[in-house]
């Protein structure tokens, strides 16, 4: 896209802080979307296929240049980045989980001999012989 020399805004005076009041107070955008990933932009905002244009953009900007593929594409970066936050978030609750679990076991543990049992109990705190012979 190529501003026509005639449509210089210089004339108006619309300088940086009044062309920003001007796209505050008017909704005024050109959005351009491609089959293709967007690669560059002159200007604009990017996200994968679309280019948006704001009204500054298409006022200071004397040529707006977009490049895309020609060719349908995947825009894989939001994918990834979701992929990658659900795995990290499972790797955490699993860790937990883990940890959990195992902290449970080692608390099961004693390093007591295992119980006995026989036919006459005896010892401490048990009424009875310690001897049953006698």
């Amino acid at each position: 896209m190529t501003r026509s020399a005639d449509a210089d805004l210089s004339s108006l005076a619309m300088g940086g802080v009044n062309l920003e009041l001007a796209e505050a107070a008017v909704d005024v955008g050109a959005t351009f979307t491609f089959p293709g990933l967007v690669t560059e932009a002159s200007a604009g905002d990017i996200d994968g296929h679309t280019v948006t244009l704001g009204l500054a953009d298409l006022a200071t900007t004397p040529e707006i240049r977009i490049v895309a593929d020609a060719a349908p594409a995947i825009d894989w970066g939001p994918i990834l980045l979701v992929g990658g936050i659900a795995l990290s978030l499972i790797a955490i609750v699993g860790g937990a989980a883990w940890l959990i679990v195992d902290d449970r076991r080692r608390a099961r543990r004693t390093s007591l001999p295992a119980p006995t049992t026989t036919a006459a109990p005896s010892g401490p705190g048990m009424l009875g012989d310690a001897d049953p012979e006698r």
